[in-house]
């Protein structure tokens, strides 16, 4: 590996991927055609959400060198944020008959499940078990096992994974995050504010960091607190799922609106349409209301950290 790509997988692993990406477009101007270069810009895109040009990147790794290990596993998780989740599943299973001692494949299979809807499941634990038996200090694969007893409302457990975890790598911008979700759950929104904004001035474009800052303002609003907990539970499993679930509540709400106004039920039809109106007018403005808020938190963290 040469310098510009030590320089720019160690910006990746410790969480600048602009700059990442800079060093690593500045490696492709020079040589199209390096095969290690595309793979890790898939990564940082991977990692940056922009997961349609990360497939992109990954597919010309590949067509430069098949058989080459991370772009394979790049791909999977890239399926893996993509919702194709057998295909994903299938090219780790490949994987692990390859490398059956790399912890990073049976935490990308634990990933799978935590997309599918299952954070909680007994598969998932059974691939961190396995991620954690083959490399017991792994800050990455401790945060992830927190992150899974959260999802199981194991608050002690959880603590104690995160504390393992920071134990391993104080600097860790996983661990630190995940002790911040850890603390949130424990009820102490002041620390894990602190371990947000302490991951943003080291990435200030973490997504975990600013979610945990969007839960941590929700947590303070009862009235905002409740559309964000009506969004992220109809977001669980994927746009498909959420698109079901609005056009049953709007068919449940015109079967009854029907219902009422057939027997005669005047106020009862006039109250529920009042309701349902209300909650069109809230789901309107309530998103705005909640990212002005956000915006508002993210520069008062920005202005307290000095960054």
């Amino acid at each position: 590996m040469s310098r510009d790509l030590d320089l720019a997988h160690h910006r990746w692993q410790v969480g600048d991927i602009h700059g990442a990406m800079q060093t690593l477009r500045a490696v492709l101007a020079e040589d199209p055609d390096e095969p290690l270069a595309h793979a890790m810009l898939a990564g940082c895109l991977l990692d940056a959400r922009r997961i349609h040009a990360a497939l992109h990147e990954v597919e010309i790794a590949l067509s430069l060198t098949p058989d080459l290990y991370m772009a394979r596993l790049l791909r999977a998780q890239i399926l893996t944020a993509h919702r194709r989740f057998d295909e994903a599943e299938a090219h780790l299973a490949e994987l692990v008959q390859e490398a059956p001692d790399d912890p990073g494949l049976y935490r990308a299979l634990a990933d799978v499940q935590v997309l599918r809807g299952e954070s909680g499941s007994d598969a998932r634990q059974a691939w961190l078990r396995k991620a954690l038996e083959l490399d017991p200090a792994s800050p990455a694969t401790l945060s992830d096992c927190a992150h899974f007893h959260l999802s199981r409302r194991e608050i002690d457990d959880a603590a104690m994974m995160a504390t393992r975890a920071l134990e391993a790598n104080p600097a860790h911008l996983e661990a630190l995050y995940t002790m911040g979700e850890v603390k949130l759950a424990q009820g102490d929104a002041d620390d894990a504010r602190e371990h947000a904004a302490l991951v943003l001035s080291q990435n200030a474009e973490h997504r975990g960091a600013i979610m945990l800052l969007a839960k941590i303002k929700a947590s303070r609003s009862p009235w905002l607190g409740t559309w964000w907990r009506f969004v992220s539970w109809v977001g669980l499993g994927g746009e498909a799922r959420a698109i079901i679930i609005l056009a049953a509540m709007y068919v449940g709400y015109r079967f009854a609106s029907l219902t009422l106004e057939l027997e005669g039920f005047t106020s009862a039809y006039s109250a529920l349409n009042l309701v349902w109106l209300a909650f069109v007018i809230y789901c309107l403005v309530a998103p705005a209301i909640f990212r002005r808020a956000l915006q508002s938190e993210l520069a008062q963290v920005r202005l307290d950290k000095n960054f």
